[in-house]
């Protein structure tokens, strides 16, 4: 396959403690911006608000449409997108009876920052990807650091704080930290992306505990 062109950064606000969702973001980065640290982040993001009538047809649309704007191969990235990110959108695109075009990949950045963060060797990834990990650590020792989105950020980015949660601001944490991986994550993602059609909206775990 392709290297893969354009990493879209997504994440879902949900009310709390439920899978209802209220609301989107998404942020595509282009792959040049992890060759190139001179230029500026993205800020071509599109974020869609749930409140007032949910996910409807209008939202699949500008998504599919948002989506397909950018140069391909496309990767979705959310974090503990397996289980959570990446089941709720298939939910909801079932739902509508609607799908995305075939060619969109996935690959959740909460199994590409461990693999990366703990040194695991790139030849073994096609091992341990999160398309067959139930857990991110799976076959290892739970780790010693949290994985939370936030506190990744706190130990590898130099940038200033970011409120975490609203999506917007968790989709910049994420584009961040995956640039400070630079090209440990593109190598990453273009061996161990997964189909966005062989998520199963099953997968979804949520856990508000």
């Amino acid at each position: 396959m392709a290297p893969i062109q354009t990493f879209v950064f997504m994440d879902f606000g949900t009310e709390p403690g439920t899978t209802i969702v209220t609301e989107v973001s998404l942020l595509p980065a282009p792959r040049k911006l992890y060759l190139d640290p001179s230029l500026e982040e993205p800020n071509n993001k599109l974020t869609l608000n749930f409140k007032n009538g949910g996910f409807s047809l209008d939202s699949y649309n500008n998504i599919d449409k948002f989506l397909n704007q950018q140069e391909k191969p496309v990767c979705i990235v959310a974090h503990n997108g397996t289980t959570f990110d990446f089941p709720i959108l298939k939910r909801e695109l079932q739902r509508l009876n609607v799908s995305l075009s075939s060619d969109i990949l996935c690959a959740d950045s909460l199994y590409i920052y461990y693999d990366i963060l703990e040194n695991f060797d790139n030849d073994n990834m096609q091992y341990t990807g999160n398309s067959v990990r139930q857990i991110f650590y799976d076959g290892n020792d739970k780790p010693n650091s949290s994985y939370t989105l936030g506190d990744i950020y706190e130990r590898e980015v130099t940038y200033p704080p970011v409120q975490a949660h609203p999506p917007e601001n968790d989709n910049i944490m994420n584009f961040r930290i995956s640039r400070r991986c630079g090209e440990r994550f593109l190598a990453w993602t273009d061996q161990i992306q997964r189909d966005f059609d062989d998520v199963s909206s099953e997968e979804l775990k949520a856990d508000f505990e």
